[in-house]
Order: structure tokens, then sequence, then C-alpha cells
């Protein structure tokens, strides 16, 4: 099971740790538009802090997730809502067998079961991945959700088609998650194909990823650290430029 704390760190995102500008790292900052139109078509929720947990796809929606973490965290502080979300990862179902998802779905089912009956989940989940293309992966976390009463929107970077060339078919996918899908783009965004930047690895059927921090490049840096910086960085310009959105709306509302 994934140590969380190795990967935590301070929740909360540091005041000045903005202040001077970066450039990011090209797989990072490519979320920033995506993530942007995901957050507007999220506002009203957000704002009245209807989220309660967000459940992340591991292994390439892991900084996805985080991101959104740290953003509604800050969101909700600055309004003043009720506790920020939980945030729990769950292994993709990507080429898993069909016993090996109802056997996750199972599992994930007593989880949020357990979370329920302790009241640590009392509003709307928000399920985070970074690209929807048949649904398949996201479907077991989708399921148990579903069966343990907890509704859910489904936040997703990208969204594919099913078929090359054929509709993004949102309408069908949704009906077949159960839950709204609020996309950023039409393509599968570069973090997908580069798996040392989450700091985790998963094997087939595994419910929950593994911890791995061992990716360095040439030059001895730690990829994931230097991600995980960079995505702080960006979750903090995008709580900047969500509150910048407020503020142009009252203006226009007063003019």
């Amino acid at each position: 099971m994934i140590n969380e704390k190795k990967l935590n760190g301070d929740n909360v995102i540091s005041e000045g740790e903005n202040k001077e500008s970066k450039e990011l790292l090209y797989e990072i900052e490519e979320l920033r538009e995506p993530i942007e139109k995901i957050l507007l078509g999220l506002k009203e929720r957000i704002d009245r802090g209807e989220y309660g947990l967000i459940v992340g796809e591991d292994v390439s929606g892991r900084i996805p997730t985080r991101i959104f973490e740290w953003v509604l965290r800050e969101l909700y502080q600055i309004k003043g809502a009720r506790k920020p979300p939980q945030v729990r990862f769950f292994a993709g179902s990507t080429n898993n067998s069909e016993r090996q998802k109802e056997n996750k779905k199972n599992l994930m089912i007593e989880v949020f079961n357990e979370r329920k009956a302790r009241n640590l989940i009392l509003r709307r989940a928000l399920v985070v991945t970074d690209t929807i293309m048949t649904g398949r992966s996201l479907k077991p976390i989708c399921d148990a959700l579903t069966i343990a009463g907890i509704p859910f929107d489904i936040a997703s970077i990208g969204l594919l088609p099913t078929e090359p060339g054929s509709d993004i078919g949102k309408s069908a996918k949704e009906k077949e998650l159960g839950g709204h899908i609020f996309y950023g783009t039409k393509y599968t965004p570069s973090i997908y194909h580069d798996k040392s930047l989450q700091g985790v690895q998963k094997h087939s059927g595994d419910l929950y990823s593994e911890y791995n921090g061992s990716f360095t490049e040439d030059d001895g840096t730690n990829k994931m650290t230097m991600a995980r910086e960079d995505a702080k960085i960006l979750a903090s310009e995008l709580v900047q430029w969500y509150n910048q959105q407020e503020s142009k709306k009252q203006k226009a509302a007063t003019t």
C-alpha cells in the first residue's frame, strides 16, 4: 500500500511560494488551460463547498488530482467553507480482467461505506483522471461510489472518442459511468505518457499504487520532486486566476 506521507508533504500552498515567476515543466504547464476550463464548469459546486471527497485515479491521474486538491483546499479556506475535501487514490483498471475489476469495486465499496459510517463523507465526490477514452478504467471507481450512495462528478483533463474519427461520446460515457463529466481538452495530456512524474507505479489488479520515487534525470534531478513543486505553483496560480474571474464578474455586474 502506498505511503501517502512521502507524497503529501504540506497540503496547504505556502504563502509566497509563487512570488517569483518560474518556467514550469511542460507536462505541468500543459494542464493549466484544461483545468481552468474544468474549474469554470465546477464553479457553482465549488463555491457552495459541495465536494467532500476527491478520488484520484492512479497512476497518471495523480498529479491532476493533487492540483485539484490544493486548489479546492485553498478556495474553501478563502471562502470560509466547510472542511476541505479528503483525498483517496485508487489504481486505474486499464488491462485488468473482469474478475479483478469486480474485486476492486467491492473493496472500494467497503472503503466508501466505512468512511460514510464514520461521517467522513458528507457531500459530493469529485473523481479526477487524466484521460477518458472508453471509461473502462474508471468504471469500478464510479460503480463503487454509486453503490455506496455517494453522488459524484468526474473531472478529466482529456476526453477522447472511443473510436478514432468518431464523436467523443460525452453523453454515452456519462450514462455508462453514472456521473457528469467535466473535461478540459479533446487530447491525451503529455503527463499520461511520463509515469516518472507521478512518483507511483501500479500492478495489474492492485487496489492501490505503490510509492516509487527513484526516477531521476541524467543530472540526478528527481523528476517526481520537480513535478510536485511545479504542480503546487500551478495550483497557486490557478487559485489566483479563479479569484480574478470572480472579481471580473462582480465588476461587470456593477458597470
